[in-house]
């Protein structure tokens, strides 16, 4: 409990944000040391060092969210640090972003099938994985993987 409230303080006091940003905002913890918080205009980004030091820096993202997460809020999206990179699911699964050179950009082609609700998001190995959920007025079983493959294909075309 004592690390997560030195977090959320380090995070709300050392920080100043809009109103916005308090109230919409998603947190990965990266490691035990550092973290960050995405919220629609940019970037915080906070590290404890070994002697306890804090630093924090915001970066406002350099290109505008992808239209499909202008009337969405960021705390529902589901985040993942996932071989050096950072991936955003759409709430109950279906679209990926990714945070890539402080910009979140969509990285497939897929709907929002809103059909995993409150499933579990998480990486094994080389994948990234939904796991059951609820969606459609029914609890879900499904393993959904995401397939990079695809996206390798179409970037070399």
């Amino acid at each position: 409990m004592r690390p997560l409230l030195f977090v959320y303080s380090l995070f709300f006091f050392n920080i100043s944000l809009s109103q916005e940003d308090v109230e919409n905002f998603v947190l990965l913890n990266i490691d035990s040391s550092s973290f960050y918080a995405f919220t629609k205009k940019g970037v915080y980004t906070s590290s404890i060092d070994s002697v306890g030091n804090t630093s924090s820096v915001y970066r406002p993202y350099i290109d505008k969210i992808p239209t499909s997460l202008k009337g969405i809020d960021f705390n529902s999206l589901a985040p993942i640090h996932h071989q050096n990179s950072i991936y955003f699911l759409f709430p109950g699964g279906g679209v990926l972003y990714q945070y890539k050179n402080n910009k979140i950009i969509r990285i497939d082609e897929s709907f929002p099938h809103r059909n995993q609700f409150s499933g579990f998001f998480f990486s094994f190995k080389d994948g990234l994985y939904l796991l059951g959920g609820y969606g459609y007025w029914k609890a879900k079983n499904y393993l959904t993987k995401f397939n990079f493959k695809i996206i390798a294909n179409k970037t070399k075309l």
